[in-house]
């Protein structure tokens, strides 16, 4: 029965690892894939694999990036339509195309 126990509660353990690392890796943006990879590592090296996974990166989403550098052509845009039609000085302009550069 002692043997039986301690079984389960080895199973149980790996089983726990696997998750926690495949979680870990999914909120640090990595791919479902990729996640379920290291959830392999965490079954059999347990906090080992943990510690090798939360040190892991955060992966940065391209679309976020670019949809970003799009809304801020975009102000830039505006903001020289203002400077070209008179509303706003050319200093002014640079000064928000620099605040939003974030230079």
């Amino acid at each position: 029965m002692l043997i039986f126990l301690t079984i389960l509660l080895i199973l149980f353990n790996a089983i726990y690892w696997t998750i926690v690392c495949k979680r870990l890796l999914l909120k640090y943006g990595y791919t479902e894939e990729y996640a379920s990879s290291w959830s392999c590592w965490g079954f059999f090296f347990g906090p080992l694999a943990f510690i090798m996974a939360f040190t892991k990166p955060e992966v940065r989403n391209a679309e976020d990036i670019s949809s970003k550098s799009d809304e801020i052509e975009k102000t830039i845009e505006k903001y020289r339509q203002l400077y070209e039609s008179g509303v706003i000085t050319e200093k002014d302009f640079e000064a928000y195309k620099e605040k939003l550069m974030g230079r």
